[in-house]
């Protein structure tokens, strides 16, 4: 009888699958192999353990690297059309910016402030910044 595909949570596993989508590798390549677990049991992981979470969150950041490297390769390699080119390069930008923000045409601003230790005239002042009335 042989062993079916793994369903209990097991961080060596999850490394592996990190890594792999790290150097590249699309998830839908990686549920093929079946040492591996399957698509549906890497969510529920995903869902269940924040350990694999924020690694795999990583993984996917240092994948859409992967595929920014890949840019200067395809528009480089002579054999493809430029169809085929832009198609490629288009495909891989779009991916980047999905999962690494420094490669999103969007800007993003992150303001903190700790309204706890602010007096009221304090906080009066912030809300009127924040409303644009200042």
């Amino acid at each position: 009888m042989t062993a079916g595909r793994p369903t209990t949570y097991c961080p060596e596993l999850a490394e592996k699958i990190c890594l792999r989508i790290s150097e590249g590798q699309d998830l839908r390549a990686i549920v093929e192999d079946e040492t591996l677990p399957t698509r549906s049991t890497i969510y529920l992981w995903l869902a269940e353990h924040k350990e694999f979470s924020d690694h795999y969150a990583r993984a996917r950041a240092e994948q859409a690297d992967f595929h920014v490297d890949e840019i200067i390769k395809i528009a480089d390699d002579e054999t493809l059309t430029p169809a085929d080119k832009r198609m490629r390069i288009d495909a891989r930008k779009w991916h980047a910016a999905k999962f690494n923000e420094r490669y999103s045409d969007k800007s993003t601003v992150h303001t903190v402030v700790s309204f706890a230790e602010m007096t009221d005239e304090e906080l009066k002042d912030e809300l009127a910044k924040l409303e644009g009335k200042d």
